[in-house]
């Protein structure tokens, strides 16, 4: 490799890693995931083991989530870990960056459509925002296109090794990520179909076979949590994003003035626009949107590439297929109607790179890049409102919000936490130490359907059955004086959460 492949590399993970870092800086942490990981990684860096962490959940059951990145993050110091844990998805990010640079000039020979490539990826809202804060997807991602690229190189140059590489990062996906296990599912059986070939079915097989043995037979806990997981969205998908209180006899918030009533003709403009849905291109564009734009520019070279047998050809099936996937999660109960649709996106973020940088340069023309820019202006937008989330401290993903509600139940001798709504529920072992309504085992979500997405059954049922001493509020959701709860009191608020004791 040249000076230009190792600049080009440099530079794809300079571009990446401010995109991501610079809107972090002097905000405060955020997220939901971040807390359970740390919560995990505190509890083996004490030796007490990867099950040590579902002690502080209420709902019994073994910590079954797939572990890698755990081990990983606990090789590092705990002090840096708990001070700049929100650069490390960044740096990870940029690794897929540095991928796509390098597969992209290894196979064009060309640093600029490189770095175009790389450019495209970091700009794709969907991983932009995914790396915002600290959670497990975005390391599944990285390991997860090491599996596909080896893959396609097998398929298009037929070496063994390429195959053996792509079983290995294979192995390693289904211990890294339950989405992305899910997505490498998916394709390989794809995979099978569209190259009419039973190697993609065999080399998910040795990766199953691979992550039992692995695992020592751990993996087998994993697929049925993730099973569990599905579940769980399949009955509950039409509560996500509901009104929290929905359906329960819990006092509501005051209600906004109702607004005034549409006219007739935005009424049925409105009702032509569901009816038309599956026959509208415009309806397929704007779903997509916020998440990834470019993802419409590969549907452009279906003519071009689709029947020839280069490598360009898989790239097309991968981000095509992935594209499918996302659109039929959002229309069909199979694969999970739930917000975690999105993340299909994601996975076809590097394909989708590499592709519109081949689109917009070869040949060359006018219209192309027009196009292009276009995507790239709408995708810009869709990332400023993303980073929005940052700048305004989202109250349900900033826990420094109840940082004195935290040192109260850190101090006090009693134990036993609900939050309403659940948002800061990972928040609240990590930051006092205490057990909280929610469990670590998918297997019993189940148990959760009570509580998440929305509240369903009396609050004095899940307070008694599981001894619960708080209870938090956030009282922009929910008004205290609603809860009517005896022999609970006020114990103190804080920015509009108010802490409730027993």
């Amino acid at each position: 490799m040249d000076f230009t492949f190792f600049a080009g590399i440099a530079a794809s993970m300079i571009i990446c890693f401010v995109l991501r870092v610079v809107p972090r800086i002097g905000r405060p942490f955020i997220g939901h995931d971040t807390w359970s990981i740390l919560l995990i990684v505190d509890e083996l860096k004490k030796g007490n083991g990867y099950y040590g962490a579902s002690k502080y959940f209420l709902i019994k059951g073994e910590n079954d989530y797939p572990p890698l990145l755990f081990y990983f993050l606990s090789l590092i110091p705990s002090r840096w870990l708990r001070r700049y844990n929100w650069i490390i998805n960044p740096i990870l990010d940029s690794l897929n960056a540095c991928l796509v640079f390098g597969v992209t000039y290894v196979l064009a020979d060309n640093a600029a459509l490189a770095l175009a490539a790389t450019t495209i990826y970091s700009f794709t809202p969907v991983v932009l925002e995914e790396s915002l804060d600290l959670n497990v997807r975005t390391f599944g991602l990285v390991i997860f296109n090491l599996t596909l690229v080896t893959f396609m190189l097998y398929r298009v140059w037929g070496n063994s090794i390429f195959l053996a590489s792509a079983i290995i990062f294979g192995i390693l996906v289904l211990l890294s990520h339950k989405f992305a296990t899910q997505v490498l599912y998916l394709l390989m059986l794809s995979f099978a179909i569209t190259q009419k070939s039973y190697v993609p079915l065999l080399a998910l097989g040795a990766m199953i076979a691979g992550a039992l043995l692995l695992s020592g037979g751990f993996y087998m806990k994993i697929l049925l949590g993730h099973i569990g997981i599905v579940r769980f969205w399949l009955k509950h998908y039409k509560d996500y994003g509901s009104d929290y209180l929905s359906k329960s006899t819990v006092g509501k918030a005051p209600a906004h003035p109702p607004k005034e009533m549409a006219n007739a003709a935005t009424s049925h403009a409105r009702a032509l626009w569901h009816r038309t849905k599956w026959i509208n291109p415009l309806y397929w564009t704007l779903k997509i949107n916020p998440f990834n734009p470019f993802a419409l520019i590969p549907l452009l070279m279906i003519p071009s590439i689709w029947f020839a047998g280069n490598l360009e050809r898989g790239f097309l099936e991968w981000s095509v297929l992935t594209l499918g996937f996302y659109y039929a999660a959002t229309h069909f109960r199979f694969l999970g109607h739930y917000v975690g649709r999105s993340q299909f996106l994601e996975y076809n973020a590097f394909p989708t790179a590499y592709l519109c940088s081949i689109f917009a340069t070869d040949p060359l023309s006018y219209w192309k890049i027009l196009t292009i820019s276009i995507v790239f202006l709408s995708s810009a937008i869709q990332n400023i409102r993303s980073l929005s989330r940052v700048r305004i401290h989202n109250r349900s993903d900033n826990p420094s919000l109840l940082a004195n509600i935290f040192e109260y139940l850190k101090k006090s001798t009693k134990d036993g936490v609900i939050c309403l709504p659940s948002s800061h529920t990972f928040a609240v072992p990590y930051f006092s130490g205490k057990k909280v309504f929610y469990t670590m085992n998918a297997r019993n979500y189940d148990k959760l359907g009570a509580f998440f997405p929305v509240l369903t059954v009396p609050l004095k049922t899940l307070i008694e059955e599981f001894d619960i001493s708080f209870v938090i509020v956030d009282t922009t959701i929910i008004p205290v004086s609603g809860l009517d709860l005896n022999g609970f009191q006020l114990a103190m608020e804080e920015n509009g959460y108010a802490l409730l004791e027993r």
